[in-house]
């Protein structure tokens, strides 16, 4: 667990606790010098709070949370169409110059869930925010990021008070009372909801009537009040009676600490808050660019500069390139043309010329392909033979039977005979098939009963499907 630093708003004290070490230290009076601006006296008071925390963790060189205290903070309710910072801001200013006239705190940090785009965690146009003078804030966190610091996490005290409380579904209320100020802070699942600060005159006054009067407002406003109340002072039990007595309903836990304010910032050194939510940090400070932002910055800015001059040189590498590529198609081309010329001069200059070449070898094919021999004749005589054969054998000896036409040509062959019946027509074909032949016969009875007329059609056997 690193050590946390406590900071004022304006500087006016830091405290370093943690890791055996609890020391603290207060801005010295001003002394004006000649010439010089606010702007450089509030360096310089970030410069001395920067340097007594950079010497008093020393080799370690670890901080943890940097708690910011809420003197002079307000949390308030604001009507804006949008959570986004800068809406928030103008509707704020807008109500404080109709209110008081002047102008609010620096910085605006809306307690919204993280990553959520619209309205607020509690819906609709309504936000919780929480100005706070946090110039001073972010030079003492720039100083320390010039020294090698980075702290964990920037919180307010508020933020503080409510992460350190058990992440809880119910509204609980922390209580910080030390010496004469009352520091309270709502929260649910362990994130802020509300917050508020009241000083009382006198030290007998157990709860200053400001902190109940802000509690009923903010019961109101957000639609309920705390389950429980978790009191933390030197002496809590009679402010947790008091509570206790004006809310019957409401758990209340006193915690005795002889140091409430360090008893915080240990808690709050034990918490790990995540960075983006503003419930749990005050995520703008708490992601501020630092060292290693502005060196990968200036690494970034190397390496485009060294790309730029790879692109510069590979573009001259290639324009390199391109001229001896365009001299090695102007050799190919003119060697090209020599060999066309010698072919034929006509084609030397065409734009195409393989095919005009590819052209004129086809004209010059077609013109002396020699002549080719004829298919040998079909042997018609032969099949004719056969065909006869087989009516001879079959109808020689039938009555009734006689061959009406016969055909045969280099396409096919047909031949139509009478037959008495079916079984003399299939003996005509089984003659047929039995012969070899160059021609595959097949028949068709034109009747339905005998005698009845036999078509014969023969198809050439490489013409066959």
């Amino acid at each position: 667990m690193n050590p946390a630093c406590f900071i004022q708003p304006d500087l006016s004290v830091v405290r370093v606790r943690g890791g055996g070490v609890d020391t603290s230290w207060a801005a010295p009076a001003e002394t004006t010098r000649v010439g010089a601006s606010a702007l450089s006296r509030a360096q310089d008071r970030a410069r001395q709070a920067a340097s007594f925390v950079a010497e008093t963790l020393g080799r370690s060189r670890k901080l943890g949370t940097v708690v910011v205290g809420v003197q002079g903070a307000i949390c308030a309710r604001v009507s804006a169409p949008s959570a986004a910072p800068e809406v928030v801001a103008a509707a704020l200013a807008k109500r404080e110059r109709e209110w008081t006239g002047e102008q609010g705190a620096t910085g605006v940090y809306v307690l919204s869930e993280p990553r959520r785009g619209r309205a607020g965690a509690e819906g609709g146009r309504h936000h919780t925010v929480i100005e706070l003078h946090d110039a001073l804030v972010r030079l003492f966190l720039e100083e320390l990021d010039r020294r090698g610091l980075s702290p964990e996490s920037v919180q307010s005290l508020w933020h503080a008070l409510a992460v350190a409380t058990p992440r809880r579904a119910e509204l609980t209320s922390v209580l910080l009372i030390d010496d004469e100020s009352a520091v309270w802070a709502w929260s649910r699942h362990g994130g802020l909801i509300a917050g508020g600060s009241a000083r009382s005159a006198s030290t007998a006054e157990a709860v200053p009537r400001r902190v109940r009067l802000d509690w009923l407002s903010w019961g109101a406003q957000i639609g309920g009040t705390p389950g429980e109340v978790v009191v933390i002072a030197e002496s809590p039990d009679a402010i947790a009676d008091d509570i206790a007595a004006t809310a019957p309903d409401v758990k209340v836990t006193a915690r005795a600490e002889r140091d409430p304010l360090g008893a915080a910032l240990d808690a709050a050194a034990r918490a790990e808050p995540a960075p983006d939510d503003p419930r749990a940090c005050l995520s703008e400070l708490a992601n501020l660019p630092g060292r290693a932002h502005r060196w990968l910055g200036v690494w970034g800015a190397a390496a485009i500069v060294l790309l730029a001059v790879a692109v510069l040189f590979l573009g001259v590498r290639q324009r390199q390139t391109a001229r001896e590529a365009d001299a090695v198609a102007a050799s190919i081309r003119a060697s090209v043309r020599d060999r066309v010329a010698a072919i034929e001069p006509r084609f030397a200059d065409d734009a195409a010329p393989e095919r005009a070449l590819r052209s004129l070898l086809a004209e010059e094919r077609e013109r002396t392909k020699p002549i080719e021999a004829p298919p040998p004749p079909r042997p018609i005589a032969e099949e004719l033979a056969r065909l006869t054969a087989a009516l001879a054998v079959v109808l020689g000896d039938t009555e009734n039977a006689d061959t009406r036409l016969i055909k045969i040509d280099e396409v096919n062959g047909e031949a139509t005979v009478f037959v008495p019946d079916f079984a003399t027509g299939e003996a005509v074909l089984d003659r047929l098939r039995a012969a070899p032949g160059a021609m595959r016969w097949s028949g068709t009875f034109l009747g339905p009963t005998p005698p009845t007329t036999q078509r014969l059609t023969g198809v050439w056997q490489e013409l066959a499907p």
